[in-house]
């Protein structure tokens, strides 16, 4: 079988360094060389400004460098931002500590505007002939553009469209393993942004051994003052809002086919993909007296039900004597899987996966175009709520979704049919199953909301009352290493050892239910 994941770059043979080759990893058996005519036809600025010039940079430095030069003076392309992540860059520098990988990187934008930056660079040192992945904006057909370079940067590849994480020879292989629908991934999305360097949690210098030039070099030393709450508001969501709507484009210019509806579904009623919400409260900072604020997205999907019009949760906090217990009880640690062992929780405590921001803005398209009915995403969403990401409930529902999706003049045919078909299967399928679930959902016609409401009330109370009992909490804390096992095992995006705390739970099959405890 031959490597369809992200290593499969790393592992073609040598080829010309001054010329680009393309590499849909899945579409096609190995990179090949791409003509003039076919690197000019790229769209974006990367291609244009250098690649299509026969200019092949060896280095991020190098590449940020040439770009800014062939830009325009005019040209937002001159505007540049730096920032760094790492998965160990809040783990304190000590003897034991020394030999840690903290998995340090930077990432860098070119441009600025309401659609975010038009280019962004990853790479784990400016200087070096590294590995650098590139995604830039193909202002001719829309979508982000990957390119990859091997590990000593020596030779560049077209690595696809965002596009091409959609087609079905190059699904979920090479880029879009970490990039499912196609969009950025910026995995730890919301304040306090762990493993991002932010107001909350600045990365210092001493996250990098003692001579590491990187410690002086101008990313670090210049990097973006509000780090992650800029690269959050000014380039991860405006990036992914961006390709929602090229991809949505289609349907909402003048109606037709878009996608298969499956794939958009998918983001609908699967988990393809997370982001990671904490508490604010650190781990070195918890005391008995502290007060957690327990992510609401870990109890219920807070933005999903928004954007169909649904109560939103109160506050939900445990204490911190609470919380302690389950640290010591349930042995919690980082450890690196090598020699590093620190007690304790994640940087930011209860790190736990929420549902992804690129997969409501596929929702939030999908409802606006009018290809789903805001009553059909609620009757949707609202199967199985309880357990907002990897509900195996959910998901099966996705074999109802019918093969075509057209709109006519801002119409659609689609919601119909799907709830027909789920309907359909309630009245001829056992009781307590899905479909009947979805059927009494439905049963509460066009003015859904106040039922719903009710529902979701009645569960938020519940879920208060549990988070009081060290009980309660117990079973939401074996409940959280379970859906952080589940992160690590179906995304692509749980790459290092030091982003995910270790516990001596087991894995039961656990599912929250609707009066807020949890069941094995």
């Amino acid at each position: 079988m031959p490597n369809e994941t992200c290593a499969a770059f790393d592992a073609v043979p040598p080829f010309d360094p001054n010329v680009l080759h393309r590499f849909i990893v899945g579409a096609d058996r190995a990179p090949r060389p791409m003509g003039a005519a076919e690197v000019q036809a790229l769209g974006d600025p990367f291609a244009s400004l250098l690649l299509a010039r026969g200019q092949f940079p060896r280095s991020g430095e190098e590449l940020l460098k040439e770009m800014k030069a062939a830009a325009g003076d005019s040209d937002p392309l001159k505007t540049q931002s730096s920032f760094v992540v790492g998965e160990g860059s809040q783990v304190a520098s000590t003897a034991e500590s020394a030999g840690v990988d903290r998995t340090l990187r930077f990432v860098v934008t070119l441009g600025r505007g309401p659609d975010g930056p038009d280019l962004f660079l990853s790479v784990p040192d400016p200087k070096q002939p590294n590995l650098i992945e590139v995604m830039a904006w193909d202002r001719k057909v829309g979508g982000f553009n990957y390119y990859r370079s091997t590990s000593d940067g020596a030779r560049w590849m077209f690595a696809g469209n965002s596009r091409d994480a959609l087609a079905q020879a190059s699904r979920g292989k090479g880029p879009f393993e970490a990039h499912p629908s196609g969009a950025l991934i910026m995995k730890e999305l919301k304040t306090p942004w762990i493993n991002w360097d932010s107001p909350a949690a600045k990365i210092h210098e001493t996250a990098f051994v003692q001579n590491d030039p990187r410690r002086t070099h101008p990313w670090f030393k210049d990097k973006e003052p509000n780090g992650a709450l800029f690269f959050e508001f000014q380039a991860a969501r405006p990036a992914i809002t961006r390709w929602a709507k090229a991809r949505f484009a289609p349907l909402r210019n003048g109606g037709g086919q878009g996608d298969e509806p499956e794939q958009i579904l998918k983001q609908i009623l699967g988990t393809p993909t997370v982001n990671l919400a904490t508490t604010h409260i650190t781990n070195a900072a918890l005391e008995p007296s502290s007060v957690l604020d327990v992510p609401s997205t870990f109890f219920i999907d807070t933005d999903g039900l928004s954007i169909v019009g649904l109560a939103q949760p109160p506050a939900f906090t445990v204490s911190g004597k609470i919380y302690q217990r389950c640290l010591t009880k349930f042995e919690v640690r980082m450890d690196d899987g090598r020699r590093f062992v620190q007690k304790g929780d994640t940087h930011f405590c209860f790190l736990v996966p929420e549902r992804a921001f690129e997969d409501q803005a596929v929702l939030q398209e999908a409802i606006e175009v009018g290809l789903i009915s805001k009553r059909l995403a609620a009757c949707l969403l609202m199967v199985d709520p309880w357990n907002p990401v990897f509900s195996a409930r959910r998901e099966t529902l996705l074999r109802h979704v019918p093969a075509k999706a057209a709109i006519s003049n801002g119409k659609s045919r689609f919601s119909a049919e799907m709830a027909r078909r789920i309907l359909a299967a309630a009245a001829s399928g056992p009781a307590g199953s899905p479909e009947a679930e979805f059927a009494e959902r439905w049963g509460a016609g066009t003015r859904f909301a106040s039922e719903f409401n009710r529902l979701l009330n009645g569960y938020y109370a519940a879920v208060t009352e549990q988070l009081k009992t060290q009980r309660g909490f117990d079973g939401y804390f074996r409940l959280a290493d379970e859906r952080r096992q589940a992160f690590k095992k179906r995304t692509r995006i749980a790459e290092f050892p030091l982003l995910l705390p270790r516990t001596n739970i087991s894995a039961t099959g656990r599912r929250m239910q609707a009066d807020g405890t949890v069941r094995s």
